[in-house]
């Protein structure tokens, strides 16, 4: 819309100079009808290749489109004031016009530069080092004003709680969720340590005024109903979006292998976590009248993995029906319930239990020839959360995996 608004803008503001060419000409002026149709030319086209610009950053276009529509007219007008009448619009006119031009067009050229670099540092962290540590500034504001492409009041006044939001993507939907104007209840693990070097590094002020970071071990028996009493605690009795993110694998064990200890703790992180989480926190998510339920499923539930992942396969595969089977029920309540299938995503988890040569293996087999990373995840996850971008979508899994499956 803005990129239309911006464009037509522009036909308008050239069609007037030069209908004040044309005036000028045939009063004699050809000096001022030369510059008023060279100004036409030039603004139209200009004008123009900025909408399409538009279309892919919104959010920078809102100020570099309003200073170049502003400067437009006071430009033009000025001309054609000087045109038609013989006088100025007013006293510098045509200097600030000139000023908010030149300045729109820096904006233009700062986003297309960091847009740039962005796509530069993406490319180099994925590429064949994909198993290098790496740390984007996600929540610096320029970055945030870049890159977020959502508007930064979609989620304002909800309440959010993201579990495993210590590091990899439950770190980076927490901070796309701050990014967005919620207030977020962060569960980041057991301790607060890899939270300290993902959550909240770089976090800015504003957003940490509006996190509540919670500890917890969710691979305990009672670890969901623990931490759900804690979330209601600090929350009081209203959700409004539910992010169910904790998981593990807990290492790759050959099927014949598999102990009572192992599966015991993947059950227990994976499935048992997170109906007994959400169990308990229904009655404040039916509250919120129009909450949503997003849990992270993966690749493995449709594909089944790899060797050694048959139990982390296998429970995710139960999150994805479970999570059919309660957006059906739970349809009567206006709660919507979604999941995020990531693909092989480049965090910690894969580091832990893959090696460089699966990676870039891995990597070369994918369509887009490149491992994703958090920040590529947590858009869906905001697609999904919000009534405003997807309120008649309930029991879907999306897939996050640049090609990697199909299906």
């Amino acid at each position: 819309m803005i990129a239309l608004l911006v464009g037509f803008a522009g036909l308008f503001g050239a069609a007037g100079v030069a209908g004040a060419a044309v005036a000028a000409h045939g009063g004699g002026n050809a000096q001022l009808a030369a510059t008023a149709a060279a100004i036409a030319l030039v603004h139209a086209p200009s004008l123009l290749g900025l909408a399409a610009f538009v279309s892919r950053m919104p959010v920078l276009a809102r100020l570099s489109g309003l200073l170049i529509i502003v400067g437009t007219l006071l430009f033009s007008g000025d001309l054609a004031a000087r045109i038609a009448w013989g006088e100025r619009l007013f006293a510098n006119a045509a200097p600030i016009g000139g000023t908010l031009l030149i300045a729109g067009w820096l904006f233009v050229a700062a986003a297309g530069v960091g847009l740039a670099m962005r796509r530069l540092h993406r490319s180099r962290r994925t590429g064949a080092q994909v198993a290098a540590p790496f740390h984007l500034p996600q929540s610096t504001p320029w970055e945030r004003f870049m890159t977020n492409g959502f508007d930064q009041a979609l989620f304002a006044g909800q309440t959010v709680v993201v579990t495993g939001a210590g590091r990899g993507i439950g770190a980076a939907v927490a901070r796309a969720f701050l990014a967005t104007g919620a207030v977020v209840v962060a569960h980041v693990g057991r301790t607060v340590e890899h939270a300290e070097n993902d959550l909240l590094a770089h976090l800015p002020d504003a957003h940490r005024a509006r996190l509540t970071v919670l500890t917890g071990d969710l691979a305990q028996p009672d670890g969901g109903e623990t931490l759900a009493r804690a979330i209601l605690a600090k929350v009081g009795d209203r959700i409004d979006i539910l992010v169910n993110n904790a998981g593990t694998m807990g290492g790759r064990v050959a099927a014949g292998e598999v102990t009572q200890a192992q599966y015991d703790q993947v059950v227990d992180l994976n499935v048992r976590s997170v109906v007994t989480l959400t169990t308990a926190l229904l009655p404040a998510l039916k509250a919120a009248n129009g909450a949503s339920i997003v849990n992270t499923s993966s690749i493995s539930a449709t594909i089944g993995g790899s060797a050694g992942s048959s139990l982390y396969s296998a429970s995710k595969a139960f999150i994805s029906t479970w999570t059919r089977a309660l957006a059906r029920e739970l349809a009567p309540d206006h709660i919507r319930v979604n999941a995020v299938s990531p693909g092989t995503i480049m965090t910690d988890f894969h580091r832990r239990y893959s090696t460089q040569e699966k990676l870039d293996a891995t990597a070369a087999s994918i369509p887009l020839k490149r491992l994703g990373t958090a920040e590529d995840c947590a858009p869906a996850y905001l697609f999904l959360a919000s009534p405003v971008l997807s309120g008649y979508v309930t029991g879907q899994v999306i897939e996050v995996n640049g090609g990697q499956f199909m299906g």
